[in-house]
């Protein structure tokens, strides 16, 4: 997110509040932790805004003044500088159409501008047990008392060693920091199901061919609740512009969020309402970046249900005898895990071959 953005101030506040949360218990001698309950609180951190635009940038060439994209950013920029960037709105769709071939476009289809009124939201009375205290402590969301440290740059954050104190017995002090974890753990999840849903998803038009990337873009299926916070999927399907050109067959579909149970419109509600419409077995091949084991036991990444369900419309499907358990046997979209034509072990890619229309 630009630092600068006039409608994500309450996104990075509550960013830089779930950073410093994750930064405190992580620096906490003794605190016991399970490896999923680490890896959550180490996202917080690794995937800060300024490390996560440091890695993207690492090695690129640098457009000045950087830009930062969303599906109606086209109405925010001058006509200089949309010619500039050789962006322009065609049907309430950023598009980039900077190509030699002048019919290869890209369309912007999420995020929306507006960060804080279409993914973070008010906050919820299940919320306020861990947001009173901080969050609504920082500038952003309009405390009389300004800006406190927990609305400093990340770089500015410090560590503290927290010693029992005297007033207090040792029990009623271990339910202090044990409301302490639970704290920080809601807001790592939080901001990561935050990032996860500014996502850029774009829409990559080629030679009569359709390829769509979804990043990390979450689904819930509840429909945009005014005021609240909404996933991307939700407001994308909400933006009658944006439904029009995404409600319509791939010829490749790159799988949100690695696989993940949230990341795709895959239950009963979004096959009719999205995945139907957009992956057909004798056209699309979908694509699946992901690895075994990283991600939680509950519903672990990749999941078994929805690579099942996209097998079944895939052009692309496998059958990995290999796999786990729940999958030998089932045809599978490809999966860069299971099928890399690198001869190097440590990068995972696959290549699918599209041709255009001729």
């Amino acid at each position: 997110m630009n630092q600068q953005h006039p409608q994500a101030k309450k996104a990075q506040a509550f960013e830089k509040v779930a950073y410093k949360a994750a930064k405190s218990l992580l620096d906490r001698p003794g605190l016991a932790m399970d490896a999923g309950v680490q890896a959550l609180l180490l996202r917080s951190l690794s995937l800060s805004n300024t490390g996560s635009l440091s890695a993207l940038r690492q090695g690129l060439p640098t457009v000045e003044p950087r830009l930062y994209v969303a599906r109606d950013i086209a109405k925010h920029l001058s006509k200089e500088e949309q010619d500039q960037h050789k962006l322009s709105l065609e049907n309430g769709l950023t598009c980039f159409r900077g190509f030699r071939d002048k019919s290869t476009c890209i369309r912007i289809l999420a995020p929306e501008w507006n960060i804080d009124g279409n993914y973070l939201g008010k906050e919820t009375a299940q919320d306020r047990a861990y947001l009173d205290p901080l969050l609504l402590k920082t500038k952003a969301y309009g405390s009389a008392s300004g800006t406190t440290d927990l609305a400093k740059p990340e770089s500015e954050t410090s560590t503290q060693v927290l010693s029992n104190p005297s007033n207090i017995s040792d029990r009623d002090f271990r339910l202090l920091r044990g409301n302490l974890l639970y704290s920080g753990l809601a807001f790592s999840q939080e901001d990561d199901d935050l990032k996860n849903n500014v996502s850029v998803v774009f829409l990559l038009e080629w030679c009569g061919k359709r390829l769509l990337f979804t990043g990390d873009a979450e689904w819930d299926g509840t429909g945009v609740q005014k005021g609240q916070r909404n996933s991307s999927w939700d407001v994308m399907l909400d933006n009658q512009d944006v439904s029009a050109i995404l409600l319509k067959p791939l010829d490749m579909f790159k799988v949100a969020h690695h696989g993940s149970h949230n990341g795709t419109p895959f239950d009963q509600q979004g096959t009719v309402q999205v995945l139907s419409k957009i992956a057909t077995p004798d056209r699309t091949n979908i694509i699946v970046s992901t690895v075994v084991g990283v991600h939680g036991k509950k519903n672990p990444v990749p999941y078994a249900p929805l690579l099942k369900g996209l097998g079944e419309k895939a052009a692309n499907k496998r059958i990995y005898p290999g796999c786990e358990s729940a999958l030998k046997e089932l045809a599978q979209p490809q999966r860069t895990d299971l099928e890399s034509d690198s001869t190097d072990p440590s990068v995972d890619y696959l290549e699918v071959t599209i041709k255009p229309e001729q």
